[in-house]
């Protein structure tokens, strides 16, 4: 019965409308961001991904037709875990320190530390909680309303990250999470769309783990 309530009462937060006027500085966004979603223990959501080239992006093409589709499931503190259903089957584990990624059609595991590649990872997870810690890791700005007046925040990694540039996350003007932007150096883009987000869990521990047969290649990265 409480964990009925607790869901419920995160769905409510969740659906209410946030007043954000065009006018609103970064600062007082950030707190509204923070406010609505602190209190999200666990969630999941369906997702998008796509890749833009630099030269899809200088030729204004918004789409490179070559779409990843999938389910994505989070947990306080720093459990992520990512599970793409199109155009192959994949899963991506985080516990915040490894970073497993296992493609069963190759059968391979490659395993990584995720403080080195797990950063944008970090960012999706950390989102999910309202960007905390956002504002000491990143220069923060607020971009010009979307023609739908949708609120998008720029965050530039300071330090500098190895290979991204900076980030750009969409919300709705009620302050539901509508995707993220990773913009990397060398001028492409790789874009998250996030639908569907609501409260879930709390998910067992071993869900963030991942059971591999054993004729499985593990491949570790330094």
């Amino acid at each position: 019965m409480q964990r009925t309530i607790y869901l419920l009462s995160l769905i409510v937060v969740l659906s209410l409308p946030v007043s954000a006027p065009a006018g609103e500085d970064v600062h007082s966004l950030m707190a509204k961001i923070q406010e609505k979603y602190k209190h999200l223990e666990a969630a999941d959501a369906s997702y998008t991904r796509d890749v833009i080239t630099r030269s899809m992006s200088m030729m204004g093409m918004q789409t490179s037709g070559d779409l990843a589709t999938g389910k994505l499931f989070f947990q306080f503190p720093h459990f992520i875990r990512m599970e793409q259903q199109t155009p192959t089957h994949e899963i991506l584990v985080s516990d915040g320190d490894v970073l497993l990624w296992y493609v069963p059609a190759k059968k391979t595991l490659y395993k990584y530390p995720a403080e080195k590649f797990g950063k944008e990872l970090t960012v999706l997870r950390d989102l999910f909680r309202g960007l905390d810690k956002a504002e000491k890791q990143f220069h923060i700005a607020l971009l010009e309303p979307a023609k739908d007046r949708s609120f998008q925040l720029k965050l530039t990694p300071d330090p500098p990250w190895e290979q991204v540039d900076y980030l750009v996350i969409s919300f709705s003007r009620s302050l539901d999470i509508q995707g993220l932007e990773i913009h990397n150096l060398l001028g492409s883009i790789t874009r998250f769309t996030i639908e569907g987000l609501k409260a879930a869990g709390p998910f067992k521990k071993d869900f963030f783990k991942l059971h591999v047969p054993d004729d499985v290649k593990v491949i570790e990265e330094n």
